[in-house]
C-alpha cells in the first residue's frame, strides 16, 4: 500500500509537471446545469500568461462569465457540443477583448470523470505577422504595376519621339529645298510647331 502510493503520488507530480509546464494553455473545467455551465477547475501556466490573471482569480468562476466573448465566437456552442456529444472539437476563434482583437485556436475534450478540458493557442501574434505579410505582397504588386505602366508608357514616348523626329527631319530638308513659296514655309512652320 505504502509503495502503490509512493508511485501514485510521483504520477500525480510527474502529471503535475507536465501541466504546468506545458506551451499550449491548458483549462480544466466542471460542468455544470447539464452543460449550460462551464466553472474553471484549474488553469496551468500558459493559460494564466495567455489571460494575464493568477489561477485563483479564476477558479470556481464561470468560463462565460469571465469571457463573455464565448457566446459570440460560437465556443460556448462548441463546449455545449462536445459535451452532449462526447466528440473532441477543434475550434478557431476571433474576438475583441479592450479594443484589441484576439485569434485562438482551441482544442476540447471530455474528460471520463466528467469534466471538460481545452487546450488552446493563442495565435494572435502569428495571424497579425500573415496579416502585415499580406499587406506587404500587396504593397509590392502594386509597386510592380506601377513600374510595368511606366515602363510602357516610357515604351510609348520612346516611339512617339523617333517618329516625330522624323517628321521634324523631313520638315528640315524641305525647308533647306529651294522652295521660295510662302505658301509653303508657312506650312513647314506649322508643321515644326506641331512636331514641337
Amino acid at each position: 500500500l505504502t509503495e502503490t502510493e509512493k508511485r501514485l503520488s510521483r504520477s500525480e507530480s510527474h502529471l503535475k509537471a507536465i501541466f504546468d509546464n506545458m506551451k499550449s494553455a491548458v483549462i480544466v473545467y466542471d460542468v455544470s446545469n447539464n452543460g449550460e455551465d462551464f466553472v474553471i477547475l484549474a488553469l496551468n501556466q500558459a493559460a494564466q500568461r495567455i489571460e494575464k490573471v493568477r489561477e485563483k482569480a479564476l477558479i470556481g468562476k464561470s468560463a462565460q462569465r469571465v469571457w463573455p466573448w464565448m457566446q459570440d465566437t460560437g465556443l460556448l456552442d462548441a463546449f455545449r457540443k462536445t459535451y452532449a456529444t462526447n466528440q473532441p472539437a477543434h475550434k478557431f476563434v476571433s474576438f475583441f477583448d479592450r479594443d484589441e482583437k484576439y485569434w485562438r485556436e482551441y482544442y476540447l475534450y471530455n474528460l471520463p470523470s466528467g469534466e471538460m478540458v481545452t487546450i488552446y493557442e493563442d495565435t494572435t501574434h502569428k495571424v497579425r505577422a500573415e496579416e502585415e505579410h499580406r499587406a506587404l505582397q500587396e504593397q509590392l504588386f502594386a509597386s510592380q504595376k506601377m513600374e510595368s505602366i511606366g515602363g510602357f508608357a516610357g515604351g510609348i514616348a520612346h516611339n512617339f519621339r523617333n517618329i516625330l523626329q522624323a517628321i521634324s527631319g523631313n520638315v528640315e530638308y524641305l525647308e533647306l529645298c529651294d522652295c521660295d513659296q510662302d505658301e509653303m514655309k508657312e506650312v513647314l512652320n506649322r508643321v515644326n510647331d506641331s512636331v514641337d
